[in-house]
């Protein structure tokens, strides 16, 4: 698929089960993705624990990580596709463990104010590419807090308008006031317990005929992801 033509994103389908138009934007908003992550001076702190042991921040997530995504990326190991202007779909933006980012063509054409939908998804694939072993509400929690993370510290978390950052937000921010030593605390380990409840509000739907899968903790089975 070249950047020109439109057809159905490979390996996709939406969250309601239906293959989605688009074309391949590797070689073009692929380009903003991965110099946001090498370049951007804010990606330069993105230094946090994942917040299921946030005491171990050393084992997190680091700048170095999100600057492997970028190289993945110019490297074409991961491709970027946007989704056809007219495409009825209900998200910003994915990430998927088959090597692909796919953004809305609403992010795309205007990036600057959807910043923290960029960060949330490149956080997935540094997931993928750590293969942790972690729940799904795991993934979804660090996600949600990375980009809040990136838009206080760049001064920009005016532009987290969605509710389901409100709490996230207000924890990024005790984060960049009170310095790391907070995410040893008490507080912020009981914060992010009442965020995960937020995660099961937002995405328990898609567990809904076996709730338990989206708190089960195990190993992601990458059969074609980011290879070791």
């Amino acid at each position: 698929m070249s950047v020109e033509t439109s057809d159905y994103i490979p390996n996709f389908i939406d969250a309601s089960g239906k293959k989605v138009r688009g074309r391949d934007a590797t070689e073009t908003f692929g380009k903003y993705v991965a110099n946001l992550l090498k370049t951007d001076p804010t990606v330069a702190k993105m230094n946090f624990p994942r917040l299921r042991f946030p005491r171990l921040l050393s084992l997190g997530y680091a700048a170095s990580d999100y600057q492997k995504i970028a190289q993945l990326i110019a490297d074409k190991t991961i491709r970027v596709y946007e989704t056809d202007e007219g495409e009825n779909i209900d998200f910003l933006g994915v990430y998927q463990n088959t090597n692909q980012f796919v953004f809305a063509r609403k992010l795309t054409s205007s990036p600057e104010v959807n910043l923290g939908t960029i960060i949330h998804e490149a956080t997935h694939a540094v997931q993928d590419l750590k293969r942790w072993r972690e729940s799904d509400r795991d993934r979804e929690v660090d996600a949600h807090f990375a980009a809040a993370l990136f838009m206080v510290l760049k001064g920009q978390e005016n532009f987290l308008t969605a509710t389901k950052y409100g709490g996230y937000k207000n924890l990024a921010k005790s984060v960049v006031k009170d310095n790391p030593g907070y995410y040893k605390t008490f507080e912020f380990s009981r914060k992010v317990e009442e965020l995960k409840k937020t995660i099961n509000e937002e995405y328990g739907w898609k567990y809904r005929d076996d709730p338990a899968k989206l708190e089960d903790f195990h190993r992601r089975q990458r059969w074609d992801g980011i290879s070791n």
